[in-house]
């Protein structure tokens, strides 16, 4: 009977141990993270959460207050559809969307506000910071990260885009290429 019991318990935890197993397994399924050089890299949760983000730390020093000028000018929110990047550049499509960057503003309010807060104060700049209506006049934006002058350019039309390319002298050989 003691034996039954052990062989019971030992199965539990082999099951228990299988379940915690897969389920991390799961979780990372779908996520991806790439470099892209200078602090940025494209972040895939495997749903519309496609971003590239550039870390607080690579050019401002951590504070206790909101960092606007980090959050509008270091970092492109979902939903990235195509990218590309050299040492010099990375090239990037956009197809706002209004949710993913509610979540990563609130991402970043999160270490100075509450939860709430802080899903209210993103919520309130993309309805109405003129740089966000910006951002969610188009279907499409394109921008360009320049690793030389450090500097995010965008969003543009796809015109706008072509010109800067040319003004940067961005190599044509540098094509972006579609998200999975």
């Amino acid at each position: 009977m003691k034996r039954i019991r052990t062989s019971s318990v030992t199965m539990f935890k082999l099951i228990f141990i299988g379940i915690i197993v897969f389920s991390i397994q799961s979780c990372q399924e779908g996520s991806s993270m790439e470099k892209l050089g200078e602090g940025y890299s494209y972040y895939d949760t495997g749903t519309i959460f496609k971003n590239i983000l550039r870390r607080k730390e690579s050019s401002y020093p951590p504070t206790d207050k909101f960092n606007l000028k980090y959050i509008k000018e270091e970092n492109v929110y979902s939903k990235i559809i195509s990218y590309s990047f050299n040492e010099k550049f990375i090239l990037i499509i956009q197809e706002p969307n209004k949710r993913g960057h509610v979540v990563g503003i609130k991402f970043e309010l999160e270490d100075v506000y509450s939860n709430e807060k802080s899903e209210l104060i993103a919520d309130s700049l993309i309805n109405n910071d003129p740089y966000y209506q910006k951002v969610f006049s188009r279907e499409l934006n394109y921008w360009i990260i320049s690793h030389q002058e450090d500097s995010l350019y965008g969003p543009y039309s796809k015109q706008q885009y072509l010109k800067k390319r040319e003004v940067l002298k961005i190599p044509e050989k540098l094509k972006l290429k579609d998200v999975d």
